[in-house]
């Protein structure tokens, strides 16, 4: 195991696409498992409180736990939530736009 050098965290985030800073920030930041950002649903945030429900992993803890976040973190995730569509539920989203493909 190893640290990243700081000219490798250049290159790193010169070569990532944009719409994909703010969740890979977030894991970097918080060192939390993916799915607790990718599944992160706007109910599950609380800003005026600055804390988060995640679901416990460990086997024997049931319900949810409530993490508290950086000022960075909780930065990231006004922002996000901010640019997602009302309708949707989550925070961290992405569209992907396409061509479909017609025959004949």
């Amino acid at each position: 195991m190893r640290e990243i050098r700081e000219d490798e965290e250049v290159h790193y985030w010169q070569a990532l696409r944009p719409d994909y800073h703010p969740i890979m920030g977030m894991y970097l930041i918080s060192g939390r498992r993916k799915s607790d950002w990718v599944e992160l649903k706007k109910k599950d945030v609380n800003l005026a409180a600055g804390v988060v429900r995640v679901p416990a992993r460990k086997r024997k803890e049931e319900g949810d736990l409530y993490v508290n976040l950086t000022p960075r973190e909780l930065e990231i995730i006004w922002q996000e939530i901010k640019k997602s569509p009302p309708h949707c539920e989550y925070v961290f989203t992405f569209e992907v736009q396409h061509t479909r493909w017609r025959n004949g």
